[in-house]
């Protein structure tokens, strides 16, 4: 834990970002394939969150998990084509 810590002041990045994300892509594949709809939400009530599940400190993120009521059909995404993503260097 100490070499962690020590590496993000080093390279000044906070690996617990980076962290948090590869846990919630894989706790929404896993919910995914276990048959659940997930959403999650970066943008909330904090205080409310807090009151309502009786914490003191800072919510980052929060996951929702539950199925999804029959006939709901999943809203169009709007996502950005790969090549605008993606910078190819060879």
């Amino acid at each position: 834990m100490a070499s962690a810590a020590l590496g993000a002041k080093v390279k000044n990045n906070d690996y617990r970002s980076i962290d948090i994300g590869i846990l919630s892509a894989y706790i929404t594949a896993e919910a995914t394939a276990q048959g659940l709809s997930t959403c999650i939400l970066g943008w909330f009530d904090d205080k409310k969150i807090r009151d309502i599940c009786s914490l003191d400190s800072t919510v980052r993120l929060v996951i929702t998990l539950g199925y999804a009521a029959e006939g709901d059909k999943l809203r169009a995404k709007k996502r950005k084509e790969l090549d605008e993503l993606i910078n190819t260097v060879e």
